[in-house]
């Protein structure tokens, strides 16, 4: 592997790096309002789920901006400013080295008218090419501005509901497409025209009869009185129940026991 094909390696690994440093590393979520990310080395758009690469000169922002005129108007300004401030630079350089080639040409021989004309031409040139670039990089400058002018109009009209995606259609009112108006208004009232009067309905059952009267409240009805009662303390004498044994004789009188005799005792012998 020779020299310059090692060199040739390193710097496509090198951009490839690059890139990859920077891009974005977060996603914005999908809606209709723009957004702005890195990819690589340039800017992408994204709008409802789809991206949008920025160009070269940024046309990208034109596309995207489509439906609100003040905001695509910023985005043509913003392409327009970057493709001149481009063109400027690129006019600059290539004026600015004719110059230098020709202040080199007319310095290398002094003294001569020839050599003078040269130089102060060189000069000159050298001068309005550095003067050129140096206008290409402000109006490089000045286009970013109206790169989020852009935007921010763009995304103030989708949150107005001027731009985004148009609104469902609205629910056709009375009378509906294809519906022949109604003869005269307003609106017929029943019955309608074509429908048969509706069928009698069953009989209603017959009334039940009136309840019987009752007495009014609070009289309660009198009761027959109860039957005479026995006076109290004199119980009926009720014939011996049935398999009772009879009633035995009284036992007959027996004798008094005998007195017994009074106790005779002797008197105690007097001591010895």
């Amino acid at each position: 592997m020779g020299p310059m094909t090692r060199r040739l390696l390193l710097s496509v690994v090198a951009l490839s790096v690059t890139s990859a440093a920077c891009s974005a590393h977060y996603a914005p979520r999908g809606g209709p309002r723009i957004a702005i990310s890195m990819d690589g080395m340039g800017e992408v758009y994204s709008k409802n789920g789809r991206t949008y690469e920025s160009g070269f000169f940024g046309g990208g922002l034109v596309e995207v901006t489509e439906g609100v005129p003040d905001a695509q108007e910023d985005a043509e300004t913003f392409r327009d400013f970057n493709a001149g401030a481009l063109g400027m630079s690129i006019a600059g350089t290539v004026v600015s080295a004719a110059g230098i080639g020709l202040l080199a040409g007319g310095a290398g021989n002094p003294g001569s008218k020839s050599s003078t004309a040269l130089v102060a031409t060189g000069t000159a040139m050298m001068l309005g090419g550095l003067g050129l670039a140096v206008g290409g990089v402000a109006l490089a400058f000045a286009a970013a501005p109206y790169q989020f002018d852009a935007i921010n109009r763009y995304n103030d009209a989708v949150d107005a509901g001027v731009a985004g995606p148009p609104p469902p259609p609205a629910y056709p009112t009375a009378p509906y497409p294809g519906q022949p108006p109604y003869p005269g208004q307003p609106y017929p009232t029943g019955p309608y025209p074509g429908q048969p009067p509706y069928p009698p309905g069953p009989a209603q059952p017959p009334a039940y009869p009136p309840p019987p009267p009752t007495a009014p409240p609070g009289t309660a009805p009198a009761y027959p009185p109860p039957p005479p009662t026995a006076p109290p303390g004199t119980a009926p004498a009720y014939p011996p129940p049935p398999g009772t044994a009879p009633a035995y004789p009284p036992p007959p009188p027996t004798a008094p026991p005998p007195a017994y005799p009074p106790p005779t005792s002797a008197p105690w012998p007097a001591p010895r």
